[in-house]
């Protein structure tokens, strides 16, 4: 584990090193707002009503890559993961932990695409 409260930073490293192939460690930080997501990758979240839905014809695609935002409800802050989609797979590493995420305690998601 990288830390337990950079998940921001960390879902940046994890889209520069899908894009371009480069690979470092991200900053300590403490909680941040997910919202600086939107200002880096000039573009908004928008809720789904499950990560499946992103599989579909409306959905991601095919080498697309992109960040989860997951949470139990809104007075709680969530947490933030990346997906990509390879091959018709939806891909969700969760580069905090050195796994692929675990949505199953989430109720709610926000998916935002990178351009």
């Amino acid at each position: 584990m990288v830390s337990d409260s950079n998940c921001v930073n960390v879902v940046q490293k994890v889209v520069e090193f899908l894009k371009k192939g480069k690979i470092s460690k991200p900053l300590k930080s403490k909680g941040q707002k997910v919202e600086l997501l939107e200002e880096v990758y000039g573009s908004k979240f928008t809720k789904i009503a499950e990560i499946g839905d992103l599989k579909g014809i409306n959905g991601m695609q095919d080498g697309e890559v992109g960040i989860i935002y997951a949470y139990v409800n809104e007075m709680i802050s969530g947490h933030v993961f990346n997906i990509a989609k390879k091959n018709g797979r939806l891909i969700m590493p969760d580069g905090q932990f050195g796994v692929l995420a675990k949505i199953g305690k989430y109720k709610y998601f926000e998916y935002l695409k990178i351009n």
